[in-house]
């Protein structure tokens, strides 16, 4: 499947094309029934909000853009770890400790370049992770994921001090 499909792709950063957002439900509710899961309402909502991103976003964001009540941000948190496990969703860390999430193509991941001041972020076209693969087997380590966020201070904030 193309990484067009979902969301922010490439440079261009637009969001997903009409039929698109079906092509992405599609292959959620597949992975979910292969994982004993379902669609329900309240997944849907927020796999939908999340396809009107065109940036990694907060829990909060995705609660308020799938318009539930303050009291479902369980809910929300609770179905993006479900997203993340079915391999469409990944996290990306903040070096505050927060987190925004992001919809990704089936099994791929992404590396960011983050401003520290507004948080605005884009995609790294690169990725060491046959490297660091290689080297973490060579010291004896299996089940291997890595995370690799660059942070700084973009243009527009640079030029505001």
């Amino acid at each position: 499947m193309p990484k067009s499909l979902i969301g922010r792709y490439g440079r261009s950063g637009s969001q997903a094309m009409p039929g698109e957002e079906e092509k992405l439900l599609g292959i959620v509710l597949e992975r979910l029934r292969a994982d004993g899961g379902r669609m329900t309402k309240k997944r849907e909502q927020v796999l939908r909000a999340l396809l009107t991103f065109d940036r990694p976003a907060a829990a909060e964001e995705i609660r308020e853009r799938a318009e539930l009540p303050a009291s479902d941000l369980v809910t929300v948190y609770r179905n993006l770890e479900t997203f993340e496990r079915l391999g469409v969703l990944q996290r990306v860390p903040l070096e505050n400790g927060t987190q925004l999430f992001e919809l990704t193509a089936p099994d791929e991941h992404y590396h960011h370049l983050i401003c520290r001041e507004c948080h605005k972020s884009e995609r790294l076209d690169i990725c060491v992770s046959h490297e660091v693969v290689r080297k973490a087997k060579a010291h004896g380590y299996s089940e291997i994921a890595h995370l690799m966020e660059v942070y700084g201070v973009c243009e527009e904030c640079g030029g505001r001090r």
